[in-house]
């Protein structure tokens, strides 16, 4: 595979992954699909953010820019390889997505929160953590106080496969 197209692979696949994700939830019913509808067209317009910031145009130099000032060159993104392509951009989407379904929404959030920060932000424990609580909180009070949408348990705390 040439190099230039291995810039596109992991948000293509994900950009795939959530458009079925989205054609999927738009068969549920009004309240059921309100959460993932709502998390799935972010994650559409985020994705095609960061095709376009790939592409190295003006535009996606601009939004480069914009975005990450501390962005690497489009040769240094290719010599790391898709090993950390992979590493970095599809396998903590799978992972928030496995824990999301298994322990639900709530706890996966600032596993996920913690772990990003922590890990892959290089930020330090007590702010990885307090940033993880907060998230956490956030997430609560707007989905299940604001707009009364249940969160969902997981299939291990008694969620239905639907």
């Amino acid at each position: 595979m040439p190099a230039a197209a291995r810039t596109f692979v992991v948000p293509a696949a994900i950009w795939l992954v959530t458009a079925a994700f989205i054609i999927s939830a738009s068969r549920l019913g009004p309240v059921a699909r309100a959460m993932p509808l709502l998390v799935g067209w972010l994650t559409l317009l985020l994705v095609t953010l960061d095709i376009v910031a790939r592409t190295g145009t003006p535009v996606g130099r601009a939004l480069t820019s914009a975005l990450n000032p501390a962005a690497l060159t489009p040769a240094d993104a290719q010599a790391t390889g898709s090993a950390r392509a992979f590493r970095v951009g599809l396998a903590p989407i799978l992972a928030l997505i496995a824990g999301f379904t298994l322990i639900g929404a709530l706890p996966s959030v600032p596993v996920f929160v913690f772990a990003s920060l922590r890990w892959h932000a290089q930020r330090g424990f007590l702010t990885s953590a307090v940033l993880a609580v907060a998230v956490t909180l956030f997430v609560y009070g707007m989905f299940y106080k604001v707009l009364q949408l249940p969160l969902y348990p997981g299939l291990l705390f008694g969620g239905a496969w639907q």
